[in-house]
């Protein structure tokens, strides 16, 4: 179904951008860049956040937030 494939490739773009995370944290630990970590955590929160609204407008369920 189309849900579980953007599932899929939500999960895959997210497992990419934390390998990235990761691999800035190995390579310049000493200098820490805090805008490149902030830059990947807030990209994560946004795929999350379209992930869930788009599971709630798909799903057909009612959300009251």
């Amino acid at each position: 179904s189309p849900h579980t494939t953007l599932q899929y490739v939500y999960g895959g773009v997210a497992a990419a951008i934390i390998l990235a995370l990761m691999l800035l944290f190995a390579v310049e630990f000493r200098r820490q860049p805090r805008a490149h970590i902030a830059y990947g955590a807030g990209l994560l929160i946004l795929m999350g956040i379209l992930v869930w609204g788009g599971t709630a407008f798909v799903s057909g369920k009612l959300l009251i937030v």
